[in-house]
């Protein structure tokens, strides 16, 4: 016990601040125990048994008793709701207007519809194989998360470190998630995914 008083000491003398401010608190809660000490008498709103005595003796007298003589009182039954109040009304919220095809016109020839869309998918395509060279090694979550990815170069593979709007190979990072990385290249998008650990 003496030697616990002693370091406490030791750590008062030290830093006069803390010192200061215990010492504050210690006052403050001596005369908080004190105040409650001396106000341990009956409480002051406690009535007097005389005191209300004549207030009772006109409430008695204008009061009047309820007894169960009387006939019960019926109350009639509420109509069932007819309105469905979730229902759209169609005068308020009209169906919007279908625009109309005129019958003269004729739709264009797909040959140039075909023609894009073989060069879209021949684009995709080359995209997507560069892609496979790629492969997502982990990835870092946080306020800035980064990923790392093996790239081939010159028949070796290099990790590189990168962060949402790198790029590698033409690609820009454009999500970093737990498991994959959404990659973009001439807009297509491709999303690399780590093969998820064993449990």
């Amino acid at each position: 016990m003496r030697a616990k008083i002693a370091e406490l000491k030791v750590l008062l003398t030290t830093d006069k601040k803390q010192a200061t401010i215990l010492a504050g608190l210690l006052v403050f809660l001596v005369i908080s125990m004190g105040r409650m000490l001396l106000n341990m008498s009956p409480s002051k709103a406690q009535a007097r048994q005389g005191a209300g005595t004549k207030a009772e003796a006109k409430d008695k007298s204008a009061s009047r008793t309820l007894d169960g003589s009387g006939a019960p009182i019926e109350l009639a039954a509420l109509p069932d709701a007819t309105r469905d109040i979730f229902a759209l009304d169609p005068a308020k919220f009209p169906e919007p207007a279908q625009p109309e095809q005129s019958a003269g016109v004729t739709p264009k020839s797909d040959a140039p519809n075909v023609e894009a869309e073989s060069a879209e998918s021949l684009a995709e395509r080359k995209v997507l194989e560069e892609a496979d060279h790629l492969r997502l090694k982990s990835t870092i979550l946080g306020s800035n998360p980064i990923a790392v990815i093996e790239s081939p170069q010159q028949g070796k593979t290099r990790s590189v470190v990168l962060g949402v709007g790198d790029e590698v190979d033409g690609f820009t990072v454009i999500e970093i998630q737990r498991f994959s990385v959404l990659i973009e290249k001439n807009g297509v998008r491709v999303e690399l995914t780590r093969s998820l650990p064993d449990t």
